[in-house]
């Protein structure tokens, strides 16, 4: 048995919980935060569905995880989606969930729910249809909205996630916290990185729209108290008084 296997707790005594799979580098969108202009995310060689589900059961056995997210690029494009689900069905992990860009969720639905999939990230950058297709390269808001409230029909857990840019979607911050309002969807900021095409520099400072000015564009209209956090948690987050609801950054 491999070392990993005999030691599932780190030097610092914590325990390993939460795991996430990326089930292939290629996405449907082209988001400008993310590839540069006339790139696209593409299928670098990976594991099939079958192995990806072998090595979360191996670490599910030295260490029961408690929660299990599946990413990508966009997971509801990976071939491996199929025949990861079938097998990680029978791992039993308390919380499986997925993170998506939402246009094929309307279709995949079916197969979301039939694995037990019941809470789902959506990224979504704008309700402005015309600044979505600019920012994803060509996504199509309506077929992420259709999925996002067919998966509120079934039942599933929606948070959106939007990463805001200045000059660029700022001027949806509001509009999509609104929107999760009347929705019952959280909503959570991401703050733009210096990755990828932006490791260079590019147009980074420009863009980019810190969790500090998040805040203030939001105390203009809304009475922000912040909210206890696990020390793990990817987010900090605040309540929305008397509008009711939260957001994250």
């Amino acid at each position: 048995m491999c070392k990993f296997l005999q030691v599932p707790r780190d030097r610092f005594g914590r325990s390993f919980r939460k795991l996430r799979v990326s089930l292939t580098d290629a996405c449907n969108f082209a988001c400008t935060y993310c590839v540069a202009e006339g790139e696209r995310l593409r299928p670098t060689p990976s594991l099939s569905g079958g192995e990806l589900a072998r090595c979360a059961a191996l670490i599910h056995t030295a260490s029961p995880l408690q929660s299990l997210r599946i990413t990508g690029g966009e997971p509801l494009i990976a071939p491996a989606l199929k025949d990861f689900l079938t097998a990680v069905v029978a791992l039993q992990v308390p919380d499986l969930s997925l993170t998506t860009n939402g246009h094929l969720l309307g279709e995949k639905l079916p197969l979301l729910m039939e694995a037990g999939i019941r809470r789902i990230n959506v990224s979504m950058d704008s309700l402005d249809p015309q600044r979505f297709r600019e920012i994803t390269r060509g996504g199509c808001l309506q077929e992420v909205l259709d999925g996002v409230a067919a998966a509120r029909q079934a039942g599933m857990q929606v948070r959106i996630n939007m990463v805001p840019m200045r000059s660029v979607n700022d001027q949806d911050v509001v509009p999509m916290v609104r929107f999760g309002l009347e929705q019952g969807i959280e909503v959570r900021f991401i703050e733009l990185m210096r990755m990828g095409h932006f490791q260079a520099g590019g147009r980074f400072e420009d863009l980019v729209y810190p969790m500090p000015e998040i805040l203030a564009t939001l105390a203009e209209r809304y009475t922000l108290e912040e909210l206890p956090t696990d020390a793990s948690s990817t987010a900090r987050r605040w309540s929305l008084g008397d509008a009711g609801g939260s957001i994250g950054v």
